[in-house]
């Protein structure tokens, strides 16, 4: 009977192939990227979360004009926070760093951490003995290494006892799991920075990580976060008033990730959200098409009653036919999951072996099957509740379609907002990377070479064909060149020389007065973040007032080089001395000749100088790197919407070949009675607009309030214009008029006669 069962699902799944295909693909792509996008959430959020009292452990992070100021957490802080804030149980300073053990390139590095003790008493998780109070006679600094990195030492350089650049190994410690911020190699006492011979501050003998130091605080039981969040946001120490910020230790991974991430965390939650959208759109699709199918076969149900089939059976039947799909579309999904795991691994970063991400979608999987199962047997008790009379005769009345055009408006929805939003996001990312960035960064490339004035060789330069202009000046857009800061009593400052030229190059728009006459002295420019500083001032009343450096003469437009998450920073503006020496140079070339351009002004330099380290850069990569996130984002969107609005509109298409097969007859005595084609198409026509309409009214008000609050992140935001609306609307209403239309004219053509003699 249970094989009977099966090859009657599997009769009916083929013959409405199209319908099946389509529903297979949309649930397994839906289910790759779900599950995918989910693991990745899922490991993101399960970092330190191990830790005995992680509860109450929290990062303080210092600030300056609303950005993370690493350098201004010292050690000192330690025994302030601990003295001035009775909440503050332990307090301690992490370093991270990266040592190497031999003098070849061929040797390890150890990744370790330098902390104190009150590191051993907040994480004691891997400390397998008291690394504080090791002696060591030959005076160096212990360090604990993992059993792994003891292992790969042992026979090269030996393990304990072992000295690395002051640091002896004393002992093996436990490995910090992979998702943990203290993931490392080893464990070292705080080693004092030597002082730089002539003066000039102090130097590392490692070489830091990007996220250097960490400040931690373990609040006392009972104390309340919130509370001493509030005493820190502003904080006098040391002459200055510093401001602090305090994130939970177990949020602290994907609220603040590292700086060099190249997908922020929001991302990954929206791109997960479409992932499940997609789903429900090809299972609902599904659903609908499995009842519509059942509501066909009422005389079959029948038929199986007479012939003594119980309720029991009729539930197997149909729930075999059902569950087929599912576990087909999962294992299809699954084995997409299998081929996209190497290149998920790569784009993610995340440390989890391939067999830890398998095991973990194939739970999602189940409980994808489990939740469909369950929203699929409401249909299938329905009918087999039916009576015998009911099940021989068909349905009428409005009731009839009910289900299907609710299901059908469902999906509209879904497709019309995604496709907002994907269209809303491609114009906030085409804004970002051109007129929003406030400066012009079209085919502009960097060339530098060190220990050379490449400013000599700018003529020169300007003259090969590629080369439309040059800019004689620092590249300062480039993170690194041509910009100081300085801390005042308002925060931190940029401070940048600028000419003429360079305002010309870049395209930057001056707000008011106007940019820099040659020779003038003693006199700044300003951004609008600079003018904000600048109590009860506006653009033209700053125009000739005396601000720290000298008198304003001229605002410029604020413009950002990286993300736009963030106002940028305060800048003055200085005009460029004369004659100065350039290592770097900026020019623009033509569309698509920037390989040219390079190789022409490598072969100059090369001949010139006789060297041959010559670096280019191109400032539109740079901004793609800040953008990255963005435009993964919206690629991932657009797939996702284009797999959606496939799924709906092959819902469409099913339905209207269900609804065309069962309503022959009618169509047949419609065109007897004198009706033509066109009349019956209009009549379809017109229920699918009203059902677009309604799917309309529903998608664009909460997709529009949707986009607004993800718009707000940004400093500067793109229109949401009345054009996306119509547009849609327009290219959704066309797609399902030439859906349709096919599929009608075909029923409405055929001979009537014929059409009743069959039935």
């Amino acid at each position: 009977m249970f094989i009977h069962y099966i090859k009657v699902a599997l009769r009916n799944l083929i013959k409405f192939k199209t319908q099946t295909i389509l529903s297979i693909i949309g649930l397994a792509i839906g289910f790759a990227c779900f599950a995918l996008s989910v693991t990745w959430i899922r490991y993101e959020m399960s970092f330190d979360t191990f830790h005995p009292n992680g509860d109450r452990i929290y990062a303080v992070n210092a600030t300056q004009n609303g950005a993370i100021v690493k350098s201004l957490l010292t050690r000192p802080l330690i025994e302030h926070f601990q003295k001035t804030f009775p909440e503050v149980e332990l307090a301690t300073m992490v370093e991270y760093g990266k040592l190497p053990i031999g003098g070849d390139k061929t040797d390890t590095c150890i990744y370790f951490l330098e902390t104190d003790s009150a590191f051993y008493q907040m994480f004691p998780f891997p400390f397998e003995s008291d690394l504080y109070h090791q002696p060591t006679a030959t005076g160096a600094y212990p360090m604990v290494v993992t059993r792994g990195t003891a292992k790969l030492l042992k026979g090269k350089k030996g393990s304990n006892g072992a000295i690395f650049n002051q640091r002896e190994i004393v002992g093996t410690m436990k490995e910090f799991p992979v998702n943990s911020r203290f993931h490392c190699n080893a464990i070292a006492t705080i080693v004092p920075p030597p002082q730089v011979p002539e003066g000039g501050g102090y130097s590392r003998d490692f070489i830091h990580a990007p996220l250097y130091m960490d400040f931690f605080v373990q609040l006392k039981e009972g104390s309340h976060a919130e509370d001493f969040a509030k005493k820190i946001s502003s904080l006098y120490y040391q002459g200055d008033t510093l401001h602090f910020t305090l994130v939970p230790l177990n949020e602290l991974h994907y609220r603040l990730p590292d700086p060099n991430t190249s997908y922020k965390f929001s991302h990954i939650i929206l791109f997960a959200g479409a992932g499940a959208l997609v789903i429900l759109c090809a299972l609902f699709n599904y659903i609908t098409l499995f009842v519509t199918r059942i509501s066909i076969r009422g005389r079959e149900i029948a038929l199986r009653k007479v012939n003594g089939a119980s309720n029991g059976q009729l539930i197997l039947l149909f729930a075999i036919e059902f569950l087929i799909l599912i576990f087909i579309a999962l294992f299809i999904g699954e084995c997409l999951v299998e081929l996209c795991i190497p290149k998920f691994i790569t784009l993610s970063g995340i440390l989890l072996t391939r067999g830890a991400i398998y095991v973990e979608t194939i739970v999602y999987a189940i409980l994808l099957l489990l939740i469909s199962f369950i929203v699929g047997i409401i249909p299938i008790c329905y009918f087999r509740s039916k009576t015998l009379q009911a099940n021989i005769q068909s349905q009428t009345g409005p009731a009839r379609n009910l289900f299907r055009k609710a299901t059908l408006i469902l999906q509209l929805i879904i497709s019309i907002g995604l496709f907002f939003a994907t269209t809303v996001l491609f114009k906030q990312v085409h804004y970002m990377t051109n007129e929003g960035s406030g400066f012009d960064s079209r085919n502009v490339w960097y060339a530098e070479m060190n220990d050379y004035n490449v400013y000599d060789y700018a003529d020169k330069i300007a003259q090969i064909p590629y080369v439309t202009e040059i800019s004689k000046e620092y590249s300062g857009f480039f993170p690194g060149y041509g910009v100081a800061r300085v801390s005042s009593s308002t925060g931190s400052l940029c401070m940048m020389h600028i000419n003429r030229d360079f305002i010309r190059f870049h395209k930057l728009k001056v707000l008011a007065g106007e940019p820099f006459k040659d020779g003038e002295k003693d006199v700044i420019m300003i951004n609008e973040s600079m003018l904000k500083l600048q109590e009860n001032e506006t653009r033209e009343s700053i125009i000739g007032k005396y601000v720290m450096y000298g008198n304003v003469v001229g605002v410029i437009s604020n413009y950002y080089s990286g993300s736009q998450t963030e106002e940028q920073e305060p800048v003055i503006f200085f005009p460029a001395q004369e004659k100065m020496s350039f290592v770097s140079m900026l020019y623009r070339v033509m569309d698509g000749k920037a390989k040219e351009a390079n190789a022409a002004i490598r072969t100059l330099l090369e001949k010139e100088t006789g060297s041959k380290e010559v670096e280019f850069k191109s400032l539109e990569e740079h901004l793609e790197k800040a953008y990255r996130s963005e435009r993964a984002l919206l690629l991932m969107l657009g797939i996702i919407t284009g797999v959606c609005i496939l799924i709906s509109i092959f819902g469409i298409y099913s339905m209207v070949s269900l609804t065309c097969q069962q309503r022959r007859k009618e169509i047949a005595i419609r065109k007897v009675f004198g009706a033509t084609v066109t009349q019956i198409l209009h009549s379809f026509f017109r229920e699918y607009s009203v059902l677009l309409s309604i799917a309309a009214l529903i998608a664009f008000p909460v997709a529009t309030y949707l986009m607004r609050l993800w718009l707000e992140q940004y400093v500067r935001q793109t229109s949401i214009d009345a054009w996306i609306y119509l547009v849609i609307l327009v290219l959704v209403a066309l797609i399902i008029l030439v859906t349709i239309g096919s599929r009608v004219w075909k029923a409405a053509s055929a001979n009537p006669a014929e059409v009743v003699k069959s039935e």
